[in-house]
């Protein structure tokens, strides 16, 4: 793909992603002012509007060829999307674990940090605090040894394979086989990582060849995917009819 090419495939994705922006907000305000959500549909408006928050950090990055952090943004959009999915199929006990599990992980990781911090908490302090996480630790029946708050689905795959098997093309699966796994090395730091920064010793900034371009295209495309799949489970979980539209966004192109 020549670099003009490029270019226009990036405003391409920059307009389907403002556009996925406007209609997420837009169903967001139908089902709201339609009746009062439930905890699951309320978990789903919420994602919506995290999903959007998300996707504009995603093109203020793209304004710098952030590359690397925009990758960094979409693996937390995929893994998002695919927990509000799985949690509308999943019982109660599940959706208790979701929402009270960080309480119980923050708790192990403070513990390892006791030994090297200055400040010691009083005897109310430290009863208050067990107290709390004694109640998360009933309620999520998990030890602390646990790595995922879902008990029946510990892997983002399983979950997202388990929505598949909900809903047929639900592209879950695909969603955290791509832009999920993909942002692998941003998130931790590997070689591939850093690597582009090698080119930005002398002038502080990576080098826009026509790899790094490309590097941008296939990420916003990843912002996308998330919000495309996002949209298409919203339409279709709550009977809203209108896949139309949204198949029409993700045609646009830029001029």
């Amino acid at each position: 793909m020549s670099s003009e090419a490029t270019a226009k495939a990036i405003q391409t994705e920059l307009i389907r992603i403002e556009a996925f922006r406007g209609l997420l907000f837009a169903r967001h305000r139908e089902v709201l002012s339609s009746s009062p959500p439930g905890e699951k549909l309320l978990l789903l408006l919420a994602t919506s509007l995290k999903l959007r928050k998300q996707a504009r950090a995603c093109l203020l990055l793209a304004q710098e060829f952030m590359v690397e952090e925009i990758l960094v943004t979409t693996r937390t959009m995929a893994e998002v999307i695919v927990n509000a999915a799985y949690l509308q199929f999943a019982d109660g006990a599940e959706l208790t674990r979701f929402h009270q599990f960080d309480a119980q992980s923050l708790y192990k990781h403070s513990e390892k940090l006791r030994p090297i911090t200055s400040r010691e908490l009083t005897a109310e302090q430290e009863a208050e605090l067990q107290r709390f996480v004694a109640e998360a630790e009933s309620l999520t029946q998990l030890t602390d040894k646990s790595r995922s708050w879902s008990r029946a689905h510990p892997a983002l795959i399983s979950r997202a394979e388990c929505v598949e098997e909900k809903m047929a093309d639900s592209f879950m699966p695909a969603l955290v086989l791509t832009a999920y796994n993909w942002a692998h090395r941003a998130v931790h730091g590997t070689g591939d990582a850093v690597r582009p920064f090698y080119g930005a010793l002398g002038s502080g900034d990576v080098p826009l060849s026509a790899e790094r371009l490309e590097e941008i295209r296939m990420t916003l495309s990843f912002v996308t995917f998330c919000l495309e799949t996002y949209s298409f489970f919203f339409d279709r979980f709550l009977h809203q009819g209108q896949q139309a539209e949204i198949v029409a966004i993700s045609r646009q192109t830029a001029p």
